[in-house]
């Protein structure tokens, strides 16, 4: 586990970590799952493909899909490995095999949103995402 809960009064404010980008926004999704339920069992996987102008864009439809994939099919998400990652200037694009499965709710995700997003690229990359419940 390579992400840390932040305190905030109403929401779920966490800041994932990873060598890359792709692995601080693998253990994002890892800690979307871990806030959403307990006891999770996979069910499904499925593949989509995201593109944005800039990697905060990217960041939040890439687990926007996650959420809205795994709720369409009445399942909470579970996490998402980054199969393909393309970084051009305004032109960003990602490819994803993300899960989803069943357990006990803990909280109930609205949204995925921009407020209070940070990503830091240094030698570790670090996200920030608050989740609107």
């Amino acid at each position: 586990m390579v992400y840390n809960y932040l305190e905030h009064t109403a929401d779920i404010l966490f800041e994932a970590e990873g060598d890359t980008f792709e692995e601080a926004l693998e253990e994002a999704a890892a800690a979307m799952s871990n806030a959403t339920v307990e006891k999770f069992k996979k069910k499904i996987e499925f593949e989509f493909e995201e593109k944005a102008k800039n990697i905060e864009e990217l960041t939040v439809a890439v687990l926007s899909r996650l959420l809205s994939e795994s709720e369409v099919e009445g399942l909470f998400p579970g996490g998402l490995k980054v199969l393909e990652f393309e970084e051009k200037t305004e032109n960003f694009r990602m490819k994803v095999k993300g899960w989803a499965g069943t357990g006990t709710q803990k909280a109930d995700i609205k949204a995925v949103t921009y407020h209070m997003l940070k990503i830091e690229r240094n030698e570790k990359c670090k996200i920030r995402i608050l989740l609107d419940v």
